[in-house]
């Protein structure tokens, strides 16, 4: 079946996923999703790309299935090297292990509705980037982003091979990252050097 799909509607995955409390998470300054429901089986969100916001590194997610559905704005999607612009209504479903990146197409934003399965620990990759994103007051430096990666290699990986995207991220784990930002009234953190 072709990625790409004019369908006006999501098909609906096989278990019902439970409503959950929305929670937002920036994955970068310029990407947030808010949580629709959860469990083992399926993680739904709605994504928002704010204008301008860049594509994030191709990437792959090795043991998910990911599904899209645009709601507004246009979505400029690469999978496995073909680029295409969905529109409100257009569908995108991604294999796994299938290389893409997407971003918000034009001046406007984008909204799509994003389905990850089975949910692994996406969610808590999420987290994990939303604590970046707010540490550093935006873009988190590659090490500090490499050294989270190390924990959600199921999740998502450089769409590199395997063992060479392992070794990447791996080599820049181990480079130094600035520190964070941190408000003017808090007291600054001791780093560790194995951190």
């Amino acid at each position: 079946m072709p990625p790409w799909s004019r369908e006006r509607r999501m098909v609906a995955m096989s278990d019902p996923a439970v409503p959950e409390a929305s929670q937002e998470y920036h994955l970068t300054p310029h990407e947030h999703v808010t949580i629709l429901r959860h469990t083992p089986e399926l993680l739904e969100a709605e994504v928002r790309y704010e204008p301008g916001s860049t594509a994030p590194v191709a990437h792959r997610h090795p043991q998910q299935f990911e599904r899209f559905l645009v709601l507004e704005g246009r979505v400029r999607m690469t999978i496995a090297g073909t680029e295409r612009v969905l529109r409100p209504g257009d569908t995108a479903t991604i294999a796994k292990g299938r290389t893409h990146a997407m971003t918000a197409d034009g001046d406007s934003a984008a909204r799509m509705i994003w389905q990850t399965s089975p949910a692994l620990e996406t969610k808590a990759w999420w987290a994990g980037l939303d604590a970046l994103v707010t540490a550093y007051g935006g873009e988190p430096p590659l090490p500090a982003t490499a050294r989270l990666l190390r924990r959600h290699h199921r999740e998502f990986a450089l769409a590199l091979p395997g063992p060479l995207a392992r070794l990447a991220v791996e080599l820049l784990a181990r480079l130094p990252a600035r520190a964070p930002q941190r408000d003017a009234g808090a007291p600054a953190a001791t780093a560790s050097p194995t951190t």
